[in-house]
């Protein structure tokens, strides 16, 4: 966790959620806000790789995902960038998300091989690079075939796909674009009626 996020959260010891989040308001503005709704909508995943144990904080902010380093603390964003490193704000909201995640373990762990990490950070910050959408996924096919296996039992809703593409590891920027990979499924394979997924008849 960040220490600019750690001293003020310590700060609220003692205190009940509610006046945590009025302290905490009062401090980080609305940021705090943002933050919220990230670490509600569980879009804040911890990669850990094994055996090393080497781990990969990623936030889903509302325009990308990002990489976090708590510790350092680091955000890939724009916003730290502009305004943390120039000293406008102590931190960005996908820093404080992070924090909030850790301090109430409310986050998605993804579990990964040590062979998989050099190509997912390759990927991840390439991407990151040169402005090409935000995926990572290692075999495109294998999140659809995946989705037709957990969808296969019964109807789900984009969400709940979604948090389960996330924990095998696979890496998609938001729910509405796996819904439009889905659509454009190229065996046609996935149809949605009244908000759920379902296979095709």
């Amino acid at each position: 966790m960040a220490k600019e996020f750690k001293d003020i959260f310590a700060s609220t010891a003692g205190l009940n959620v509610d006046e945590k989040i009025r302290v905490l308001r009062k401090t980080l503005g609305l940021r705090l806000d943002e933050a919220l709704k990230i670490v509600q909508q569980d879009k804040v995943r911890k990669y850990l790789f094994k055996p090393s144990g080497k781990t990969v904080w990623i936030v889903e902010g509302k325009e990308g995902i990002y990489e976090v380093l708590p510790e350092a603390p680091y955000c890939s964003c724009d916003d730290f960038y502009f305004r943390v490193l120039n000293g406008k704000t102590q931190l960005c909201y996908h820093l404080i998300a992070q924090g909030l995640a850790e301090a109430t373990d409310r986050y998605l762990t993804v579990e990964r091989d040590d062979s998989d990490y050099d190509e997912f950070i390759s990927i991840f910050r390439r991407s990151r690079r040169l402005g090409k959408p935000r995926i990572y996924v290692k075999y495109r096919e294998d999140v659809r075939n995946f989705v037709e296996s957990i969808i296969a039992s019964r109807p789900m809703r984009i969400r709940e796909i979604y948090r389960e593409i996330l924990t095998a590891g696979f890496e998609i920027p938001n729910p509405k674009s796996l819904a439009n990979f889905l659509a454009n499924d190229p065996k046609g394979r996935f149809i949605c009626e009244k908000g759920l997924w379902k296979l095709r008849a």
